[in-house]
């Protein structure tokens, strides 16, 4: 330990300096390592697991919880393609079969799960970009992030009607109309690489490509 000159320090005040100094040097080695972790668990865990038998010390993970909290980690690293993806892999298969999402992977238990539907939650927040809406504070948020995906829409509905949001991605520019009850403050984030440019359009009269029959009424 080095002072200044006529600098004097007493042996509480030194020890808490090398705490400091050791604490510091603990919490920069924790970053690394939960950086380490989550590409880890980005690149090595996931749906290919069940295939590729990595790690056989560790069961995999199960649709309740343990692949939905998957997804969520993939969120906060900032991974919106890979979510679109597993999305896909683990969760498609059973719409396609049963209408629904499952407890489980296998069929073995309740075929009709109603957390499951949180992956909707993940489909119009994390990649359509309908961030929130607020139907008491009459409020939409929509946020942009970056994504291979080149076209998206949607809509949310509310006591007041619609909040409907579509995009169209064209040589890095997103292109998007987005509509809402009178009275709803739109409020607007782009974290993504590309310009986001809004599209002009009357009240209500926004186009879906994609029209399911009995539905958007």
């Amino acid at each position: 330990m080095l002072f200044a000159k006529g600098e004097s320090l007493s042996r509480p005040v030194i020890g808490l300096r090398l705490a400091s100094t050791t604490l510091s040097i603990s919490k920069r080695q924790r970053q690394i390592r939960i950086r380490n972790y989550g590409k880890k668990l980005s690149l090595k865990f996931g749906p290919q697991r069940r295939t590729s038998r990595a790690f056989p010390e560790i069961a995999p993970s199960n649709a309740f919880m343990g692949n939905i909290m998957r997804i969520e980690l993939l969120l906060r690293s900032g991974l919106t393609d890979q979510l679109a993806e597993e999305l896909k892999v683990f969760f498609l298969p059973m719409a396609e079969v049963t209408g629904t999402f499952l407890e489980n992977m296998g069929n073995e238990a309740s075929m009709n799960h109603a957390f499951g539907s949180h992956l909707i939650v993940h489909l119009f927040r994390d990649v359509l970009g309908l961030y929130r809406v607020d139907t008491v504070g009459k409020m939409a948020q929509v946020r942009f992030c970056d994504s291979s995906i080149s076209m998206c829409e949607g809509r949310v509905p509310t006591p007041d009607g619609f909040v409907s949001l579509k995009w169209k991605k064209v040589s890095g520019t997103l292109m998007y109309p987005v509509d809402a009850p009178a009275g709803y403050d739109m409020q607007i984030k782009n974290h993504g690489a590309f310009i986001a440019v809004p599209r002009r359009f009357p009240h209500g009269n926004i186009e879906y490509g994609y029209k399911i029959e009995g539905g958007y009424k």
